[in-house]
């Protein structure tokens, strides 16, 4: 597939006439089918997402979106894992990609997620790091745990401030798949703790902090180890 990009300029022109429109309006025809069939598949994975939160007897409220946006993820990432949509990360750091599936194919799902007119300019084509496609796929791939089952595991119990906290702090050197995968998966081990979105984001913080000087799979035990000690450290504290 010969992925098209957006500038911000371009998405912002297009976002202000499907305003005119209305939110409910949605696009009808594609000059490729490539994205006419994306455009189908990913309003698949947001119909599947409902079902599946409905089929757990799931009610959305205000401000308690994560479930939706876990089960949407994981439905996205698989679609975009597949022949010919294959995302990979090296793609899925072009910006102007995700504007043009947020602005072009998927206008509706986003405004239905963000109903409030004034979040559109970040999730939709604004804020790089904000964009809801693009900050969706990063989430489920920074937390993949080797199939969809054992990802949505892990990451069931967490909230929309675990998703900043991840997909935020890239970090100067950019992401490290496999140390973020190890940080969601040791965040599963410690439900107890009272609170779970201040323990993961003091965790964060303290690896950015020791990123600076540290190179985690050259510690002592690795990997492993580095995020043992982290989450040991947090807790004593």
């Amino acid at each position: 597939m010969k992925w098209r990009t957006l500038t911000k300029d371009r998405a912002r022109e297009l976002m202000e006439a499907y305003q005119d429109t209305g939110t409910g309006s949605a696009p009808a025809t594609f000059d490729d089918d490539n994205c006419r069939q994306l455009r189908d598949k990913l309003l698949g994975a947001w119909q599947e997402a409902k079902r599946r939160l409905q089929a757990r007897g799931v009610t959305l409220k205000t401000n308690e979106w994560y479930p939706m946006d876990m089960e949407f993820g994981l439905a996205m990432y698989r679609v975009l894992s597949m022949e010919p949509f294959r995302m990979t990360p090296r793609l899925a750091a072009d910006t102007g990609v995700w504007r043009y599936i947020a602005v072009m194919l998927i206008p509706d799902i986003v405004t239905e997620r963000w109903p409030d007119p004034k979040s559109w300019e970040a999730r939709i084509f604004s804020k790089p790091r904000r964009i809801f496609p693009k900050f969706l796929w990063w989430y489920i791939y920074l937390c993949w745990q080797g199939s969809e089952e054992d990802t949505r595991a892990v990451i069931m119990d967490n909230s929309e401030d675990t998703i900043l906290q991840l997909v935020d702090r890239a970090g100067t050197n950019g992401y490290r798949p496999e140390l973020y995968r190890m940080i969601a998966r040791m965040f599963l081990e410690y439900p107890g703790v009272e609170n779970h979105d201040e323990l993961f984001r003091r965790v964060m913080k303290l690896n950015t902090a020791r990123m600076v000087t540290t190179e985690p799979e050259l510690t002592e035990g690795g990997i492993p180890q580095y995020v043992k000690e982290l989450f040991a450290y947090i807790s004593k504290k």
